[in-house]
């Protein structure tokens, strides 16, 4: 994952000017609803980071390494009984 992710900085860094890129993704059981992903990207353009942000989010949506497994547990009435 961490090649991944530089990959994808480097990917922004030439399409765009870039001051500079950070890239985070969390590995591990994560709950419904926490955040899993970070793009953090400075520019002297607004529009040029703006444009790079949805870039790399979008990339690392893409990145093969990710897994998503989901895990319900049901309430059973019968079983408390």
């Amino acid at each position: 994952m961490e090649q991944d992710l530089k990959d994808i900085a480097v990917e922004m860094r030439v399409k765009w000017t870039l001051t500079d890129v950070l890239l985070l993704r969390r590995q591990g059981k994560v709950a419904v609803g926490e955040i899993i992903s970070l793009v953090a990207v400075s520019s002297s353009s607004s529009e040029e980071t703006f444009a790079a942000c949805r870039h790399g989010l979008n990339c690392m949506k893409r990145m093969p390494t990710i897994i998503e497994t989901e895990i319900y547990r049901f309430y059973n009435p019968n079983k408390c009984k």
